[in-house]
């Protein structure tokens, strides 16, 4: 079995069928429970329900959109629903409403190059309350969904819906 560190040294990719908590969640068809959304810089949390598969409300979809705009300019983007499924999946693993700690998602097109997932709803960068960032960028990487940044010194982790891939920051 691949350890953690040796996830980490190849960048998380070069594992993807390693067995980590969530896929075997994700495996076991008890899906995603729900999530709270808590947005550190606007300090405005929401409580976002797994619907046991169904897809999300318009009313939540515009609750999510709310509170991941962008907060330098107050202007909301469309978010890609499969970044909150993917979320609720990952953190299935752990507990059945867990946190997170939302630091940046939609970028409005004027900041920097206006290209990226950011600038296109399907990235966020996140922290998962009670879980080490490293634990959850592995079992991210695990999943082998879309692109997995860990940043260690900034303490936090990049998902979006994109090809997968791993790197450090």
């Amino acid at each position: 079995m691949i350890t953690r560190r040796q996830l980490l040294q190849f960048g998380g990719c070069a594992a993807a069928g390693a067995a980590w908590p969530a896929r075997a969640v994700w495996a076991s068809g008890q899906g995603p429970r729900g999530v709270i959304l808590r947005h550190l810089v606007t300090g405005e949390q929401l409580a976002v329900g797994g619907g046991g598969g169904a897809g999300l409300s318009a009313a939540t979809i515009a609750g999510i959109e709310n509170i991941l705009r962008d907060p330098r300019t107050e202007e909301r983007g469309r978010i890609d629903p499969r970044l909150i499924r993917q979320l609720m999946e990952l953190a299935a693993a752990w507990t059945p409403l867990p946190v997170y700690d939302v630091l940046d998602a939609y970028r409005s097109p004027g900041r920097r190059a206006g290209v990226g997932l950011h600038h296109q709803g399907r990235a966020i960068d996140v922290r998962l309350s009670g879980v080490a960032c490293a634990d959850l960028a592995a079992t991210a990487a695990a999943y082998g969904r879309g692109g997995v940044g860990h940043y260690r010194n900034a303490d936090f982790v990049h998902l979006d819906t994109g090809a997968p891939r791993c790197w450090q920051g």
